[in-house]
């Protein structure tokens, strides 16, 4: 019985065929029983061994077989995934290269690089340079919610220099924003300690947060606070805007996927709805939080805490 037993566990674990480890399981126990009543020496008790060998060829058989078959199901989706990430670096390389090219010549003709131009040329040089960077922000949105979908995200932490850091996304912001009557403010030490983070991520989130401010206030501020919590090790970013604000029924959709504030105001405004949703995928990556508060007609606040190591 105990040889037939073992037999039985090598051969399930040998073979992949389902359907031949099924016709093994099966059989098995038919074979051990041909022996078993050729046997002179049987009582009562011995009839259990074939009972026993029976349920072990069923059970071995299954459990050998959803074994397989989850092996096949994650061998599969890593593949799709690979397959998924394979082509998010295809499109990024095909869509952001002729955006690029775009932007490039269309500076250089601004800038009187190949002639000189009037006034007017000017003016529509600047308007195609806005919207090939708006462009361009929409195709990195869309980029980075599809690998936020396929998992292909990753974290790469270093150190960085909180303040350095916050002053290069400041230059960024002074050259995105184009609306003169918004002044965008900015609290923070001049001297903040080193800490541990993703500073592409961290970029993201910032960015998407004061984009996403500037976009929905016509007029006044939008202010910008970053302080850092040693006690607790954490760095606190708040972006507040004095813009149309978010009715109260509305507070729980804001980091869905394709929400919109206002269908009306936003067929003005560039977008897809996705930039939220990143912030709030990118700060649970990094281990943190996004908390937002808002009141129509009033403006909206929204509140990052991340970890510094």
């Amino acid at each position: 019985m105990y040889l037939a037993y073992f037999l039985l566990i090598i051969v399930c674990a040998i073979f992949e065929n389902p359907r031949l480890i099924a016709i093994i399981s099966l059989a098995a126990p038919f074979a051990y029983a041909v022996f078993f009543f050729d046997a002179t020496n049987r009582d009562s008790g011995s009839y259990l061994q074939l009972v026993f060998l029976t349920i072990v060829g069923v059970f071995y058989g299954h459990f050998s077989q959803l074994v397989r078959s989850q092996r096949f199901l994650t061998e599969r989706a890593e593949q799709r995934s690979q397959a998924r990430t394979e082509l998010l670096n295809i499109l990024s390389h095909e869509l952001k290269t002729p955006l690029t090219v775009i932007g490039s010549y269309t500076q250089a003709l601004k800038s009187a690089a190949l002639g000189e131009i009037n006034p007017d040329q000017e003016r529509a040089l600047g308007k195609i340079l806005q919207q090939t960077g708006n462009l361009e922000s929409i195709v990195d949105v869309i980029l980075e919610s599809a690998k936020v979908e396929t998992g292909a995200v990753a974290v790469h932490r270093e150190e960085l220099v909180l303040s350095e850091f916050l002053d290069e996304v400041k230059q960024n912001c002074e050259a995105a924003v184009f609306n003169p009557r918004i002044a965008v403010k900015w609290d923070y030490p001049p001297s903040m300690p080193v800490v541990i983070s993703d500073p592409g991520k961290l970029k993201i989130i910032l960015l998407n947060l004061i984009n996403n401010a500037v976009k929905f206030t016509e007029e006044r501020e939008v202010c910008i606070v970053a302080r850092h919590d040693p006690e607790q090790g954490k760095m606190l970013f708040n972006v507040k805007d004095t813009g149309i604000g978010i009715a109260p029924d509305q507070l729980p959709f804001v980091f869905d996927k394709f929400w919109q504030v206002d269908s009306g105001r936003t067929r003005t405004q560039s977008g897809i709805g996705m930039g939220l949703y990143i912030v709030k995928a990118f700060t649970d990556l990094l281990g943190g939080s996004v908390k937002v508060n808002s009141a129509l007609g009033q403006g909206t606040q929204f509140t990052v805490e991340l970890p510094t190591r």
